[in-house]
């Protein structure tokens, strides 16, 4: 939500519909670095962000299997989304 606000929205009453959205839980760093470690994720192309996303939509009861995103760094590096072991 944060980088949506600082961002160039023509209508900012998409924020406050953002807003009414089911939320996931929130990864503690310590969850984020097992989880990286576990999969193998260090050197995969994804960034830290990316990898807490990853944990906390594992985190939520109900949650798609991934976050839907536009970044492709993995697949433009060769890299299998999702990564081994996450599919």
């Amino acid at each position: 939500m944060g980088e949506l606000a600082l961002g160039n929205l023509r209508d900012r009453k998409v924020l406050r519909a953002f807003e009414r959205l089911p939320r996931a839980n929130i990864a503690f760093h310590a969850e984020v670095l097992d989880f990286i470690d576990r999969h193998g994720l260090a050197g995969s192309g994804i960034g830290y962000v990316d990898a807490h996303l990853l944990v906390s939509t594992r985190l939520t009861p109900d949650a798609r299997s991934g976050p839907v995103t536009g970044d492709s760094v993995p697949l433009q590096q060769g890299s299998a989304w999702p990564p081994r072991g996450l599919e």
